[in-house]
């Protein structure tokens, strides 16, 4: 789940993308607010976009619920479905005028390039329309990096890399990672040049009761994303 950029694009193909909805309507949202004569045209995608969210929140609500059999599943299914056909029949109908402002345009032959990915969130409920957890996540990394300058080398990078990824699983999972990164250091002095021999210890979905009470965050920190 990422926005368009296209880094992402150059990953191999047997990661699939699912696009942001929410950076599609930003770009309709910019129209809206910009030219004055296309913005009735702007906000009925915009309610259009804002119906989608709707009704793929309803699905996810049921299957939170495990209601994902019967009658009003079927419904919420098929609403969705519908509303999507829909959005793209718009998309295809529109990009056939033969006068389109350049901006509506862009928007359009953008949506059609992307909707594989824009659409992969019907196959399974948990597929978010959107990147913006993904984008909270990543954000302390990002300015980390803007004020350091970035990591200066390809080694470091990746380091850099791995240990956010371990210090948000930790903060994900309401644990304190300064705590935690102590206690690792303190197993790792035991064993002078070598990983401490049970990592276990230190992933959450392995981690005991008692050391998830003795490092958990307070109730009041948020956690990220």
């Amino acid at each position: 789940m990422t926005d368009r950029l296209a880094s992402y694009k150059a990953l191999q193909e047997s990661i699939r993308k699912a696009w942001c909805w929410v950076h599609v309507r930003r770009d309709i949202l910019n129209i809206f607010k910009g030219i004055k004569h296309l913005s009735p045209w702007a906000k009925g995608w915009l309610q259009d976009i804002a119906t989608l969210f709707v009704l793929n929140h309803i699905r996810f609500e049921l299957w939170k619920q495990d209601k994902i059999s019967g009658r009003e599943w079927e419904q919420a299914v098929l609403a969705l479905q519908l509303h999507v056909q829909k959005l793209k029949e718009r998309w295809e109908k529109e990009l056939k005028r033969p006068k389109l402002h350049k901006e509506q345009s862009k928007v359009l032959r953008s949506m059609k390039k992307h909707w594989t990915g824009l659409t992969i969130f019907l196959e399974d409920p948990r597929i978010p329309l959107h990147n913006n957890r993904a984008e909270r996540l990543l954000r302390n990394a990002v300015v980390l990096r803007k004020n350091s300058y970035g990591s200066g080398a390809p080694w470091s990078g990746r380091l850099t890399a791995k240990v956010f990824s371990v210090f948000q699983t930790w903060l994900i999972n309401g644990l304190d990672p300064q705590a935690l990164l102590l206690d690792y250091f303190n197993e790792y002095s035991k064993t002078p040049g070598k990983p401490p021999q049970n990592v276990s210890q230190f992933l959450p979905w392995k981690m005991s009761e008692e050391r998830k009470i003795k490092y958990a965050l307070p109730q009041s920190y948020q956690r990220p994303g």
